[in-house]
């Protein structure tokens, strides 16, 4: 077992998990947790959905909380969970993904299951309909990492090629279609993709060679191209290059360049970019920087909110954009900033998750911490209330 020296606790083992790929990339469970190149801290995984969370913990089972109206806690009923529920799927989980109203899992087996919304057939079973039990995504046997986004989902399989189901329109399924798919069709054009990342209308896969590939809606400029017209197969965003996490959402973008860069796209109406300043619209990706206008450097990871964002520098947080429910962990509930700030008050981070107005991250002594908004219960700590700075939710990892 090879395990990283120099962080306490929670120990990071790189050979406990299976390597489907052969590549050593297990990848995160949607777009705001990416480990590329080495299984997760302590076999565990947070995987961001819209206003609820899922977690797959050291033994391989699931946990998920937060919002449940249209099912996505996937315990068959349609209620809010403010602590972490055990879902059944059916066997080990080695990728776990939330969406809008849905959450999808890959098994270890490469069988792909998801549950919650599915009016729009982003639950991949070919019926087009919302369940609160997992069902069986049609047709794939070897899928390594779930992307679920809003009205569609995707798969990573083994071989690396990216397959999606669920609202064709704006090019979400990498296609010229306009209907919905209920069933996965291949996205053309992606052969070797190691980590993939959906969020809003948008899916991006980074490739064996370290370089993104992104589609999908792009009004906002969210595929970064340095355009507003719907990009309907895989393009690489504007002089972004190599890439080591990416992170996509409703209206902009962010990734980590190989060189520890973090750079934002997209919509910047409050500061989501977090580029220093407010409003327009960044169409190709541009440096996040700090309270002093420098770029922030560093960076591990990146996850994107709806008008948020947040970094994952060495063992630090920085976040930046809307606060309007605490999400950026700096004890205000109501300013935000187009600059990004430290977070305070955690202990070393060594994972995070962002959904669309909260932040949970994992500690390096095995337990989850979050903020913002939590009243849907996605801080999991058993209360329906706001947080605007970190409060422990619950341990991980022994």
């Amino acid at each position: 077992m090879a395990v990283v020296a120099g962080v306490a606790g929670c120990r990071f083992n790189f050979a406990a998990l299976p390597d489907p790929t052969g590549d050593g990339a297990l990848g995160g469970g949607d777009s705001d947790s990416t480990f590329p190149d080495a299984a997760l801290p302590c076999n565990f995984q947070l995987g961001a959905g819209r206003v609820h969370q899922t977690a797959v913990m050291p033994d391989r089972s699931l946990r998920v909380w937060g919002d449940g109206m249209y099912g996505q806690i996937g315990d068959g009923l349609m209620v809010d969970r403010p602590t972490p529920a055990v879902i059944n799927v059916g066997g080990p989980v080695v990728s776990a993904s939330g969406g809008r109203f849905e959450t999808c899992v890959a098994l270890a087996s490469g069988q792909g299951r998801c549950w919650g919304e599915g009016d729009s057939g982003q639950l991949g079973d070919g019926n087009g309909a919302t369940t609160s039990t997992p069902v069986v995504v049609s047709n794939l046997t070897t899928i390594v990492e779930m992307a679920a986004a809003a009205l569609h989902a995707c798969a990573r399989l083994a071989n690396g090629e990216v397959w999606c189901w669920g609202d064709e329109s704006s090019g979400r399924l990498g296609t010229t279609g306009n209907g919905l798919s209920l069933v996965p069709v291949k996205v053309a054009g992606i052969s070797t993709a190691k980590v993939l990342r959906s969020g809003g209308s948008v899916t991006c896969a980074i490739l064996a060679d370290d370089t993104a590939r992104c589609w999908g809606f792009n009004q906002n400029a969210e595929v970064g191209i340095g355009t507003m017209t719907d990009v309907l197969t895989p393009m690489e965003p504007t002089g972004l290059g190599a890439v080591r996490s990416i992170s996509v959402r409703d209206t902009a973008s962010c990734a980590v360049r190989a060189n520890g860069d973090v750079r934002c796209w997209g919509a910047n109406n409050v500061g989501q970019t977090g580029t220093g300043s407010v409003g327009g619209i960044q169409s190709t990706p541009t440096a996040v920087v700090d309270a002093s206008m420098m770029p922030l450097v560093g960076g591990d990871e990146v996850g994107k909110g709806i008008d948020h964002g947040c970094a994952r520098l060495g063992t630090d947080v920085w976040c930046w954009g809307d606060n309007q429910y605490g999400q950026l962990g700096d004890g205000s509930p109501i300013a935000g900033h187009p600059y990004a700030v430290k977070v305070a008050g955690l202990p070393p981070v060594v994972q995070l998750g962002v959904a669309a107005y909260s932040v949970c991250v994992l500690a390096s002594d095995g337990d989850v911490w979050c903020w913002g908004r939590g009243a849907d219960g996605e801080l999991g700590n058993a209360m329906i209330t706001n947080k605007p700075t970190p409060v422990r939710s619950f341990t991980a990892c022994p």
